[in-house]
């Protein structure tokens, strides 16, 4: 069983967030490249902020992209350009729309190889249901930091993507090549307020 970390659903809901715990990184990170993405059956665990169990399993990897489903019944297509954002497609999923499409009108930088100076951002539109959406999402690495999370200690890029409505934050681990933590925080959607932290990764 090999252990590895994958990347995290943007659509689950939840009524509480709880805080990552940051401290002062133990050593200087080098600059981080892509990491690879691979094999189907990947299942990446975490504690969910409202203290249940959350799973998700990447599926397929097709033209679209990267094709995952959760725990929950929650569906979703991840671009291959982005590994933080956006997710293109979903169905079945708790929190704003159970349904919709994204689509990146504009793009500027890369998330690709973090470092100090990582910024980009990207101006995005879409539909679901009965809403259509616009906006622009800016992100960029904000520091680094060390967390604790379930299964350890790692020093981390802190990664910030902002709109106008929410804000979102991975904690991305060199050492283990992808994020330990994820957090979401929506001015109107309780349901959109949460935090994931890595319990174990299971590469079947």
């Amino acid at each position: 069983m090999k252990i590895k970390i994958l990347g995290f659903v943007l659509l689950c809901g939840s009524v509480s967030v709880f805080a990552v715990d940051e401290m002062p990184i133990s050593t200087e990170l080098p600059t981080m490249e892509k990491p690879t993405r691979g094999d189907v059956g990947y299942v990446w665990v975490a504690r969910h902020s409202d203290g249940s169990r959350y799973e998700q399993e990447l599926l397929s990897i097709d033209d679209n992209g990267l094709n995952w489903k959760d725990n929950r019944g929650c569906t979703w297509t991840q671009p291959r350009f982005f590994e933080f954002e956006p997710v293109t497609e979903w169905a079945n999923c708790a929190g704003g729309v159970e349904k919709g499409r994204q689509y990146i009108d504009s793009a500027k930088g890369a998330a690709w190889p973090l470092n100090d100076d990582t910024e980009f951002h990207y101006r995005y539109r879409g539909i679901g249901g009965s809403y259509n959406w616009r906006g622009t999402r800016r992100c960029k690495v904000d520091g680094q930091v060390r967390v604790s999370v379930p299964i350890g200690e790692y020093d981390t890029y802190k990664v910030v993507c902002k709109t106008q409505w929410d804000e979102r934050t991975w904690w991305v681990s060199p050492e283990l090549g992808d994020a330990v933590a994820y957090k979401r925080w929506h001015e109107n959607d309780a349901e959109r307020r949460y935090t994931l932290e890595v319990i174990e990764i299971v590469d079947q």
